[in-house]
C-alpha cells in the first residue's frame, strides 16, 4: 500500500491577481505528486514513455477547493493510487494539498487511461496492472484518514 507526501513551496507565479493559488496550478502540483509516485513505486513515467511505449492520460479530473493557498506558503501534496479504480486500461490518483497548518487546501482526483505513443488505447499487460493494485489503497480522498 503505498501513498506518497511530497513538500512544495507556493511560487509567486503559481499565485493569481488576488495573492492566492491559481486553481489550475493546483493540479500542475498533483502531477509533481504523481511523478514521484510512479518514481517511488513503479515504473517512472519517461521510463514508461520510452522503454515500455506506454503513456497514461488525464481523462478526467476533479478538484475542490477547501482553503486559499498563498505565495511562499508551504504545502504538502499527498497523492495514493485509489485500488477501486485500479482497471485494466485505466486507474485512478486521488489526493490531498495540505497547507502549512496541517488544514486541507484541495483534494480530488485524475483519472487517467493508457495509450500509446500515438494516443490509442493500449492496455498494459496484467501483470503490471496487478503490480499497480497491489500499490493502491482502498481509500477515498473525502475520507481525511
Amino acid at each position: 500500500m503505498a501513498a506518497i507526501r511530497v513538500p512544495y513551496r507556493v511560487i509567486f507565479a503559481d499565485t493569481d491577481a488576488m495573492g492566492i493559488v491559481y486553481h489550475a496550478n493546483f493540479l500542475r502540483m498533483v502531477d509533481l505528486g504523481r511523478t514521484e509516485w510512479f518514481r517511488k513505486y513503479s515504473t517512472p513515467p519517461l521510463a514508461m514513455f520510452l522503454e515500455l511505449e506506454y503513456c497514461i492520460i488525464i481523462v478526467e479530473a476533479h478538484l475542490e477547493h477547501k482553503k486559499p493557498a498563498r505565495f511562499d506558503e508551504p504545502l504538502t501534496v499527498e497523492v495514493w493510487l485509489n485500488q477501486k479504480w485500479v482497471r485494466s486500461a485505466s486507474i485512478r490518483f486521488e489526493f490531498r494539498i495540505y497547507g502549512g497548518a496541517g488544514e486541507i487546501c484541495a483534494q480530488g482526483y485524475t483519472r487517467h487511461a493508457f495509450t500509446n505513443r500515438a494516443g490509442a488505447l493500449k492496455r498494459p499487460p496484467r501483470e503490471y496492472i496487478e503490480s499497480l493494485r497491489a500499490l493502491a489503497l482502498e481509500r477515498e480522498y473525502k475520507d481525511h484518514g
